[in-house]
């Protein structure tokens, strides 16, 4: 059964894919051609970074309250209550 620890630690892992994007992009557009790398390398390196990010956050909007069992799909990123029944979540 999952519980609200779990549900942060997948609010985490989205809010570090996220703000690591840009730095990872940067680092695939500048640092891997003049080491070397190769564009495949390049594309398959980003299409798992987009990927992950994607099952991510396909996992953040599918995840239900544990008290009413409302998705939290469309809810915002830093809200702490369910917009149904308001339980407050981070506890």
């Amino acid at each position: 059964m999952p519980h609200w620890a779990h549900y942060r630690r997948i609010k985490l892992r989205l809010i570090l894919l996220l703000a690591g994007l840009v730095p990872f992009f940067a680092l695939l557009i500048f640092a891997l051609p003049a080491a070397g790398g190769s564009n495949t390398l390049s594309y398959v390196m980003a299409s798992s970074y987009l990927t992950l990010v994607a099952v991510t956050w396909f996992q953040y909007g599918s995840y239900r309250c544990l008290h009413c069992r409302t998705s939290y799909r469309g809810r915002q990123l830093f809200r702490n209550r369910c917009p149904r029944c308001g339980i407050l979540i981070n506890q």
